[in-house]
C-alpha cells in the first residue's frame, strides 16, 4: 500500500487537533501501521507532547538532540535556494511504540509562513521561492520512503494561511476536527470558502506555467485531497449521551456540513467515491468525550489516554477502576475511528 498522507486541518483553535493527531497516529501504529506524525504547525505543540521532556527545562534535552532535525531545517535547501538536494533526516521514533516517528517542528516555521504568503500574493511566485511550495510534498515522499511508511499524518495550525495551504494540497486526504460550539460552526462556514480558493489559485498558477521551469528542483503538484469526515470531540457526557448544552451544535454541525461544506468539497471533486451519497453524520470519523483529568496523565506520561498503566493514573480503590472503564471506553473509540480511517483510504 502506498503511504497516505493525512492532514488534520481546522481554522479554528482548540479544538484537539494535536491530541487527536498523537492517538490516532498511536493506534494505526499499535495496529501494525508505519506511522510518521509531521508538526506543521510553528507552536510545535506535537513537537512538545511526544518528545520526553527532563524536569521543567525550558527546551528538553531531548529536543536539543533533534533541534536539527525538524521540518524547518529538513527544507532549508529549498528555502535557501542553495541548489543542493533536500534529505530525508533521521528521525526520532516515539517512545513506546516502535512503528511511530516524528518530524518535529520549529517555531522558525512562522518565517516560511510570511515568505510563502508574500511570494504567493503577488500574482506569481518569486523566483527565490519557487521551489519552497513542491519540497514539502517531496520530503514527506523521502521520508515516507526512508521508513516504509504506510501513514503521514500532519498536524497544521488554526489558520489559513499559506503553510497550511500548500500543505493541504499536498495530502491525499484530510480529516476535522470540531468541538461543538458556535465557533466551530463558523470555522466550517470559512473552509467551504477558503479549501477552494486554495484549488483555485493552484489551477491559475499552473495556466500560468509558474512551476514549469526546467531548473526547478521541486515542481509543486497539489493533489485533490479527499475529505474523510470529522471528529467532535471535548464535549461532557450526561448518563452516557452528550450533555444537552453541547447537543443542540451536534446539530448545528450536521446542518453546516450538509449544507454547506459537502457540496462545496463535492463541487471541487475532494469526496472520496464511498463517502459521495453519505449524510454527515454518516462522515462522523468519532465521537470523542472529554478526557477530563485523563488528560493530564497523558500529557504526564506522553502517551495516548487508552494505553495508561494503573502506575500513571497514581490512583487506587473505585477512582482506579472508574479510570480504566474510562479507557477501555476510549480504546474502543480510537480502535473504531483508526479502522474506519484504514478503511477509506485503502
Amino acid at each position: 500500500m502506498p503511504c497516505n498522507i493525512i492532514a488534520l486541518f481546522n481554522n479554528k483553535g482548540g479544538v484537539s487537533k494535536t491530541t487527536t493527531c498523537f492517538n490516532l497516529a498511536w493506534k494505526l501504529a499499535d495496529e501494525g501501521k508505519r506511522v510518521i506524525m509531521v508538526d506543521a504547525d510553528p507552536q510545535c505543540n506535537l513537537t512538545g507532547l511526544t518528545l520526553e521532556s527532563n524536569g521543567d527545562e525550558l527546551l528538553s534535552s531531548t529536543y536539543q538532540n533533534f533541534e536539527q532535525v525538524n521540518l524547518y531545517t529538513s527544507l532549508l535547501p529549498a528555502m535557501k535556494s542553495t541548489g543542493t538536494q533536500i534529505k530525508a533526516p533521521d528521525l526520532p521514533k516515539v517512545s513506546g511504540n516502535e512503528n511511530l516517528w516524528l518530524l518535529p517542528g520549529n517555531v522558525r516555521l512562522a518565517e516560511v509562513e510570511t515568505q510563502l504568503a508574500t511570494a504567493m500574493s503577488v500574482g506569481g511566485i518569486l523566483p527565490a521561492m519557487q521551489n519552497v511550495p513542491g519540497s514539502f510534498k517531496k520530503l514527506y515522499e523521502l521520508v515516507a520512503e526512508k521508513y516504509s511508511a504506510d501513514y503521514i499524518l500532519i498536524d497544521m495550525s488554526p489558520s489559513l494561511g499559506a503553510l497550511n495551504q500548500i500543505n493541504l494540497l499536498s495530502a491525499d486526504y484530510f480529516i476535522v476536527p470540531v468541538i461543538p460550539d458556535i465557533f466551530s460552526v463558523m470555522a466550517i462556514q470559512s473552509l467551504s470558502t477558503a479549501i477552494p480558493k486554495w484549488l483555485d489559485w493552484d489551477r491559475k498558477v499552473n495556466q500560468l506555467g509558474m512551476f514549469n521551469d526546467q531548473d526547478l528542483l521541486y515542481k509543486f503538484e497539489a493533489t485533490e485531497p479527499k475529505f474523510l469526515g470529522t471528529v467532535i470531540q471535548r464535549y461532557r457526557l450526561r448518563k452516557g449521551m452528550p450533555a444537552r448544552s453541547f447537543e443542540q451544535y451536534f446539530h448545528y454541525l450536521d446542518e453546516a456540513i450538509d449544507d454547506i461544506f459537502i457540496p462545496a468539497m463535492r463541487s471541487n471533486n475532494l469526496i472520496p467515491e464511498q463517502s459521495q451519497n453519505k449524510p454527515f453524520s454518516e462522515l462522523r470519523l468519532a465521537e470523542i468525550p472529554d478526557f477530563n483529568s485523563l488528560i493530564a496523565c497523558s500529557q504526564a506520561a506522553r502517551k495516548p489516554v487508552y494505553v495508561l498503566s494503573d502506575n500513571e493514573l497514581k490512583l487506587t480503590g473505585v477512582a482506579l477502576e472508574t479510570q480504566k472503564e474510562k479507557i477501555e471506553e476510549f480504546k474502543k473509540i480510537f480502535s473504531e475511528f483508526s479502522d474506519r480511517v484504514v478503511k477509506l483510504t485503502t
